[in-house]
């Protein structure tokens, strides 16, 4: 754990905050794209598939860190953020910009498919 933050202090002096800032923001907006989807599934199907699919992501997410996952990160958005900030401490092997256009285009169609449902949705319909 101490190795981290040297790492990161380390990091920040050398790129300073321009670069400190964009990781974060990085890291921020690839974690959004996980609330854009779990926040309609747990409203469509409950809290439990969404904690179920959020678990199974996360598995996903720790079976592909390894190379495994080399070229197939970009497509699970649950490996984003470990990405990029595998990226910030330079412990990557590759290039992060497939996840960054993944990031963008991925969370731009769950966020306008999101908005369509959400302004149809009249909440639960209870029949008697």
């Amino acid at each position: 754990m101490l190795l981290y933050w040297s790492e990161f202090f380390s990091n920040y002096e050398r790129y300073g905050r321009w670069i400190l800032s964009f990781h974060i923001l990085l890291v921020l907006l690839s974690n959004l794209f996980l609330y854009f989807i779990h926040v309609p599934i747990a409203f469509k199907f409950g809290f439990s598939v969404s904690i179920l699919s959020g678990i199974a992501g996360t598995i996903l997410a720790g079976y592909y860190e390894n190379y495994i996952g080399d070229k197939i990160w970009p497509a699970i958005p649950w490996e984003w953020g470990v990405r990029f900030l595998k990226d910030f401490f330079d412990l990557a092997y590759g290039s992060v910009i497939p996840g960054v256009i993944s990031l963008i285009i991925i969370t731009s169609v769950v966020l306008v498919l999101t908005i369509l449902w959400y302004s149809r949705w009249e909440g639960r319909v209870i029949q008697e």
